[in-house]
C-alpha cells in the first residue's frame, strides 16, 4: 500500500505485509474502547508515513462509521518520536548502534531506515521467524557492487559473507546483531528460508518448531568425513599454533617470510 489518506508510505515500511481484514476490525475495535496506545510516526515534514500504516488503516475505516464523532489519529514527527523514546527500554531493546549512528550524521534517510527496523523486528510479541521474516522484507541481499555475477566469487564463506551487504548497507552480521541472534543461527533461518517446506514455515511462525529444531529436520548433521573444513579457519589456527615456535626456534627473518607463506595460501 503506497498511500493511507493523506500521506504517502515510506517505500521500505510498504515493503511490510498488512494486517488481514479482521486484523484491522479488532484493531479499530481495541482503538474505539481504549484509544490508541502508540502513535503513528510521519516525517518531520508532515507528508511521509513511517510506522502505524494499520493503525492509521483502522482508524480509517472506522471513522467511515461514525457520524460526526470520527476518532483524529495520534500522529507523531519523527523528531518527536526521537525525543520520546530516547533512554527508553524501547530503544534499548534494539542491540545494534545503527539508530545512534544515524542520529549522530543527522542521515534523516537512514534514521527513518533504523527507526522501521527497530520498530517493526524488536517487537516483543513476534516470533523468532516473524522477526526473521520482517528483517527479510526490509532489508533484500546483494552482493556489493555486485552484477549478478560470479566471477569474483570468494574462495571461502567466511569471506564471502563479508562480501554481501543488502540494500540498506547491512553486512550478514549487522542482520544477526539486529536480530540479537548469532550469525549461526541467522544462517540456518536463511537455509530454511530456501530450502524449508510451507508448513514448515507455518509452523515456525506460530512458534511451534525453534529454527534450531527445524533445521535439524530440514538438514540432518552430516558425517564426520563429509564435514566442510573452512580452509580460511583452518590456516589461521595453524598460524597461530606455529606463529610462536617459528619466531622463538629461527628468529624474525624466518618469522617474516613464514608470515607470506600462510599469505599467500590464503590469497
Amino acid at each position: 500500500m503506497k498511500e493511507i489518506g493523506i500521506y504517502t508510505v515510506h517505500e521500505m515500511a510498504s515493503r511490510l505485509p498488512m494486517m488481514s481484514d479482521n486484523q484491522l476490525k479488532e484493531l479499530g475495535e481495541s482503538i474505539l474502547t481504549q484509544s490508541q496506545l502508540e502513535p503513528i510516526i510521519v516525517t518531520n515534514d508532515g507528508k511521509t508515513l513511517i510506522d502505524g500504516r494499520n493503525r492509521m488503516l483502522a482508524i480509517t475505516n472506522l471513522n467511515k462509521g461514525l457520524k460526526g464523532s470520527e476518532i483524529t489519529p495520534w500522529t507523531i514527527t519523527l523528531r518527536k518520536e526521537l525525543n520520546r523514546i530516547k533512554g527508553s527500554d524501547e530503544q534499548k531493546r534494539f542491540d545494534g548502534v545503527g539508530l545512534e549512528d544515524a542520529i549522530d550524521r543527522g542521515d534523516e534517510e537512514a534514521i527513518i531506515k533504523e527507526l522501521i527496523i527497530l520498530k517493526n523486528v524488536m517487537r516483543r510479541h513476534l516470533t523468532d521467524w516473524e522477526k526473521f521474516m520482517t528483517l527479510n522484507a526490509v532489508t533484500e541481499t546483494k552482493k556489493q557492487g555486485g552484477d549478478g555475477s560470479n566471477q569474483h566469487a570468494q574462495k571461502s564463506k567466511n569471506l564471502l559473507n563479508k562480501s554481501l551487504l543488502n540494500s540498506e548497507g547491512l553486512s550478514l552480521d549487522e542482520q544477526a546483531d539486529k536480530l540479537g541472534w548469532s550469525k549461526s543461527k541467522l544462517d540456518q533461518a536463511k537455509y530454511i528460508e530456501k530450502n524449508g517446506t510451507e508448513e514448515m514455515k507455518e509452523n515456525l511462525e506460530k512458534g511451534e518448531f525453534t529454527i534450531g529444531g527445524a533445521y535439524k529436520e530440514l538438514k540432518p548433521p552430516k558425517k564426520k568425513d563429509e564435514e566442510e573444513i573452512d580452509i580460511e579457519d583452518a590456516i589461521n589456527k595453524l598460524a597461530r599454533r606455529t606463529s610462536k615456535t617459528v619466531e622463538t626456534k629461527y628468529g624474525a627473518i624466518y618469522w617474516k617470510q613464514f608470515k607470506d607463506v600462510i599469505n599467500n595460501i590464503k590469497l
